[in-house]
């Protein structure tokens, strides 16, 4: 048989990334085997399909969205397992993935049911701020973990601007504690309000979350919060060019 240039043939209703092949390589395979592929294939893509939405937004340019959606499936599977054999909730794994700044594993936790808005203990000596119960939000901006950050914000649409039990901070006011300039920035392009001034600061007077991150002698995020500040204080600039035959 003479060799043919490889060619792409594509299965009816699935992706055409997912089946090139090579011209020679299907002449020769049966019918019954191209069959069960195309089967098998089919089953994979209505299992993978509720997670692609979730993948089309954060996976990385390098890795193909089917790939990252067969991941978080995987990820949802293992939480169920682990929940069943050991007991530990979703809610458990939202917090580990977080501070893994897992984005797969944050919207597993999240699909398999795990509550983004309810506050949890997780005490660290160390930092003042995580002696209470914080949100997973809070507990992202705090840690900078930034692909956590974004998973809440897109997929959970967390609300920026809820505060933590027992205190008035916001997830703005954890960024701005802990220098993290990605999480403050993001957390503005959801709407946090750069203009919220609280109390529970220790400073004795309410203040802002750039007033804080002085206050923390966070130089860089007080910086990056002054300038987002700046920006949404000038006035967007009128287009005169429907005026200029007036005169």
């Amino acid at each position: 048989m003479p060799m043919t240039a490889p060619t792409q043939a594509c299965l009816p209703g699935l992706p055409n990334e997912l089946f090139i092949f090579n011209a020679n390589l299907l002449d020769g395979r049966s019918m019954a085997t191209l069959s069960r592929t195309c089967r098998r294939f089919r089953v994979l893509f209505k299992e993978i399909s509720p997670y692609l939405q979730a993948a089309h937004y954060f996976c990385p340019a390098d890795t193909s969205p089917f790939i990252f959606a067969e991941k978080i499936k995987k990820a949802i599977q293992a939480i169920r397992v682990n929940f069943i054999t050991t007991g530990k909730t979703p809610t458990q794994f939202l917090f580990e993935a977080i501070l893994a700044d897992d984005a797969i594993g944050t919207i597993a936790a999240i699909k398999a049911g795990a509550s983004i808005t309810s506050p949890r203990d997780v005490p660290d000596p160390r930092e003042v701020l995580l002696l209470g119960p914080v949100t997973p939000l809070f507990f992202a901006a705090y840690r900078g973990r930034i692909n956590a950050l974004e998973v809440l914000l897109k997929l959970g649409k967390v609300d920026p601007n809820k505060t933590i039990p027992f205190s008035d901070l916001t997830p703005l006011f954890a960024a701005a504690a802990s220098g993290a300039v990605q999480c403050a920035e993001k957390l503005v392009e959801y709407g946090a309000n750069l203009r919220y001034r609280a109390k529970s600061t220790g400073s004795g007077g309410d203040i802002t979350a750039y007033e804080y991150a002085i206050a923390r002698k966070q130089s860089d995020v007080a910086a990056a919060l002054q300038r987002l500040e700046r920006k949404a204080a000038s006035p967007v600039p009128r287009d005169l060019s429907p005026l200029m035959g007036v005169y």
